[in-house]
């Protein structure tokens, strides 16, 4: 999934701070170098909605446009305060969706629609970000990450609602009584699947040999 600062590019940006022996305090330029990693491949594999953006600032709802493609990432941001509390963020169907809320109240009650995504990733950095917050996952994997800078991002949640995804997990602060991490088997298992072990072993197995032939036959 894609956020602003998702762990996978921290960790990516240590190895760069690592690299570079940089004397300068390391949290501020790991997370500019883990930013332009990911704002670097959102800018190629999918879109940015800024719900901040005067187009959905007076409104009740911020979505995920129309795509010209199948399988273009969105990522709807709340970046600031209040500006999604009180929302309904509807992701685009078929698509994975990640929703970023990075600021105070940022998406306190707000609601997110990813019934009809594949992939849903919620990120709540900030006090209050994501209290009181309702999820609808998609029908792929679904997952929230609650970050550790603000033990009250999410203090609490109203209900989320993960009966049709395959997978579901709440990383970090996450509030008592949160759905516990699962996964469902896949909907299409193999009608043929492999015998382990067999029951009639060959009594010569070909031995090994360190000097193989170069016209194998």
């Amino acid at each position: 999934f894609v956020f602003s600062c998702c762990r996978a590019c921290l960790q990516f940006a240590d190895l760069l701070l690592m690299t570079v022996k940089t004397t300068i305090p390391a949290l501020p330029w790991r997370q500019m170098i883990a930013c332009i990693i990911v704002l670097s491949s959102v800018a190629v594999h999918g879109q940015v909605v800024d719900c901040s953006n005067s187009l959905y600032l007076n409104d009740l709802s911020c979505s995920c446009p129309a795509a010209n493609t199948v399988g273009t990432h969105c990522q709807l941001n709340c970046h600031s305060v209040d500006v999604c509390k009180d929302k309904i963020i509807t992701c685009r169907e078929d698509d994975t969706c990640s929703v970023s809320c990075a600021g105070p109240a940022s998406c306190t009650n707000t609601v997110i629609d990813a019934r009809t995504a594949t992939n849903l990733f919620i990120q709540c950095d900030g006090s209050d970000a994501c209290k009181n917050l309702a999820v609808h996952c998609g029908v792929g994997r679904c997952q929230i990450e609650c970050l550790e800078t603000f033990p009250n991002a999410c203090i609490e949640f109203a209900y989320i609602d993960a009966r049709n995804t395959h997978s579901f997990q709440c990383a970090g602060n996450c509030p008592p009584g949160v759905l516990p991490p699962f996964m469902n088997p896949t909907s299409h298992p193999t009608t043929d699947p492999t015998q382990s072990p067999t029951n009639i072993p060959t009594v010569s197995p070909t031995p090994s040999t360190s000097a193989p032939t170069f016209s194998p036959s």
